[in-house]
């Protein structure tokens, strides 16, 4: 039976999903769940009591493991610890694995050289990236094994100077040793606070995924106050420079539109088709991202007649927020209503509306290569969208996302775009906005004016045109971009969302500032579906509940 409005749950976030999915050993917790896990030495002095906790600790996955006690390290007595390689590798190589640990010394109670902490934290980056689990260790797991999680979380901007201790406090909450602060010293918290000075400002791959992600939903909600102003109205009410923070929109400060709602749900239904393709092996993921728009369309109380049996299932429904109309597009809206889902060769309608281009960046994020991502965000975007400008100008956006996600420049996502692009007679039209978004760059100051010679964005050649101009003329500032993005008499939410997502993507999680950030409604869930994308599959039962594959 249908929901006609959400349960009332609680909205799960990165924390949530970290807190509900089983640990090995109780002085263990989970950082980025099924990832990172932390905690205390998975050794002991009883080799009974090490092959369990060590067996425990390759049932929840765990491929690699860094040590950051000292090798000549004593315990309390003065007794050096008994080594647990021997035991892991023996449990591993019947598992048919073969676990890699490496040392990363730290004097205990200490804090590393920041040299040594950025080589720990590149481990632990290069795992990730590879697809194995992480534990990190040192003796009791609170104050060494506290400040590598902190320079952790501040690397990818999943904290700051500000919240980093509470959310460590808040991800050991189930801990045995939870009442104990970590870090653990005073010299530790305040170096871990201390930490963003000595990182780079180059994102890592996780800091793209959840720039990308949050991005888009503060462009989205800086432009959700003036979305049906025009130019003149929104000078008179803010100023000259026009509007430069978030006002109330939609009753709140900070709130999202339908534009990151169909985001989010596009990635659900992304991941749900991640799973199913894991576990079953064949998968169509439109057609599963279709159904979770079909979810969507309940959120915002709007009847369909497509039959589906999954209206409950994973989060975002469940989410009050989410059950709030937030000026949908009546594309979307009448596409997903009928019989049929919409696809190129068989579209639904001729619109070309923005509402197809501005929900695809999660597609972008997890295809493994571009043309996947060109031709999956062309055939989501068609799900609602069945003019040739509507998914073609989707599929170019994919492509951008996929490009800058690798390392590329802006330069190299647009040129990718364009490749997918060309030789395409019905492409003309978005090839041209494009070209015109690139030349209007190079040539024009970054002004309201500039950007409304381009349209008004309530298409999806002018929205992706005008969000490249914008990223261009940005000079790698996310606030210059999005700011620029919203000050315009057209569709102001979906092109501050868009470029949010290309400013996010090459800039990381750190470079979106706090003050927009932090009062972004769902934010933290929005940072779990990024997680989420990154990480792409889980062989865990909270994984299905969270994205069942059908």
């Amino acid at each position: 039976m249908a929901a006609n409005k959400a349960d009332g749950k609680k909205a799960i976030g990165l924390i949530e999903t970290a807190l509900g999915l089983p640990v090995p050993f109780p002085r263990s917790y989970w950082v980025i769940p099924g990832r990172l896990l932390a905690g205390e030495l998975p050794g002991a002095k009883d080799p009974r009591e090490a092959e369990n906790k060590l067996d425990r600790l390759l049932e929840s996955g765990i491929r690699r493991i860094i040590n950051l006690m000292q090798p000549d390290e004593t315990d309390h007595s003065g007794e050096p610890f008994t080594p647990y390689e021997p035991i892991l590798n023996d449990l591993a190589s019947r598992r048919g694995s073969k676990p890699l640990c490496k040392r990363y010394p730290i004097q205990d109670l200490g804090v590393p050289s920041p040299d040594q902490m950025r080589h720990t934290l590149d481990c632990i980056d290069e795992a990730l990236i590879q697809g194995d689990p992480v534990y990190v260790h040192c003796w009791g797991g609170v104050g060494r094994t506290g400040t590598l999680v902190g320079c952790f979380l501040i690397r990818h901007g999943l904290a700051d100077a500000g919240n980093v201790l509470d959310i460590i406090r808040c991800l050991r909450q189930n801990e045995a040793m939870a009442h104990r602060t970590s870090p653990e010293t005073s010299e530790q918290r305040n170096w871990v606070k201390s930490w963003r000075q000595y990182e780079s400002n180059a994102p890592t791959r996780l800091g793209r995924y959840l720039g990308c992600m949050v991005g888009g939903g503060v462009g989205d909600a800086l432009g959700a106050p003036v979305e049906f102003m025009q130019l003149p109205q929104i000078r008179r009410t803010y100023g000259e420079q026009g509007i430069r923070d978030y006002d109330k929109a939609y009753g709140g400060i900070g709130t999202i539109t339908d534009d990151t709602q169909m985001t989010m749900f596009t990635a659900e239904g992304l991941l749900r088709a991640w799973t199913r393709g894991n576990l079953k092996g064949i998968c169509n993921p439109p057609g599963l991202v279709h159904r979770s728009y079909l979810q969507w369309m309940i959120t915002q109380n709007a009847a369909t007649e497509f039959q589906t049996y999954d209206h409950d299932l994973g989060t975002l429904i469940h989410i009050p927020e989410m059950h709030s109309r937030r000026a949908p597009g009546n594309s979307c809206l009448s596409a997903l209503s009928g019989r049929e889902m919409g696809t190129i060769d068989r579209p639904v309608n001729n619109s070309k509306g923005c509402g197809g281009v501005m929900r695809v960046a999660p597609v972008g994020l997890i295809a493994g290569a571009t043309a996947e991502a060109f031709r999956l965000g062309c055939e989501i975007a068609a799900i609602t969208h069945g003019h040739p400008s509507g998914y073609l100008s989707a599929g170019a956006l994919a492509a951008i996302i996929n490009v800058i996600r690798d390392g590329g420049t802006l330069k190299d996502g647009v040129a990718s775009g364009i490749e997918y692009l060309v030789g395409r007679p019905e492409a003309l039209e978005c090839v041209q906005a494009i070209v015109g978004a690139l030349a209007l760059a190079a040539t024009s100051k970054p002004t309201p004016e500039a950007i409304e010679s381009l349209g008004g964005g309530w298409v999806a050649e002018e929205a992706l045109a005008i969000s490249l101009f914008c990223a261009c003329r940005a000079e790698e500032d996310f606030t210059v971009g999005v700011r620029m993005a919203v000050n315009h008499s057209g569709d102001t939410d979906s092109t501050g969302a868009i470029t949010g997502n290309i400013l996010g993507c090459m800039l990381g999680r750190h470079a979106i500032p706090a003050a927009f950030s932090n009062p972004l409604e769902l934010r933290t869930v929005i940072e779990r579906l990024a997680v989420d994308l990154f990480i792409k599959f889980r062989p865990d039962d909270q994984w299905w509940r969270l994205y069942p594959g059908y």
